[in-house]
């Protein structure tokens, strides 16, 4: 249920067909789970840190034009936020 919460927050996160730096996309991922899932900034930072760390530039791009996350990257979203701290 935590990896489709996340998920989903990362959709409505998308930030459209402006390019983005890797550092805007990661201030603007970690103040939406922040502010939509009412996660601690640590516990944010910690879950998008680590995902954009697993992640290429070009499986970025379109996650920042409103593509949906593949199901592999949805589950690892899942396992990165209860490492960061945050209950399945």
């Amino acid at each position: 249920m935590l990896a489709v919460a996340l998920a989903s927050v990362l959709m409505v996160a998308g930030c459209g067909s402006r390019k983005y730096t890797r550092d805007q996309v990661r201030d603007r991922w970690v103040n939406t789970f922040e502010a939509e899932l009412d996660l601690s900034r640590e516990q944010a930072a910690c879950i998008v840190d680590r995902f954009l760390g697993e992640i290429t530039d070009a499986e970025l791009r379109p996650l920042t034009n409103g593509d949906d996350l593949s199901d592999a990257q949805a589950q690892r979203i899942g396992e990165i936020a209860v490492t960061c701290g945050v209950a399945g």
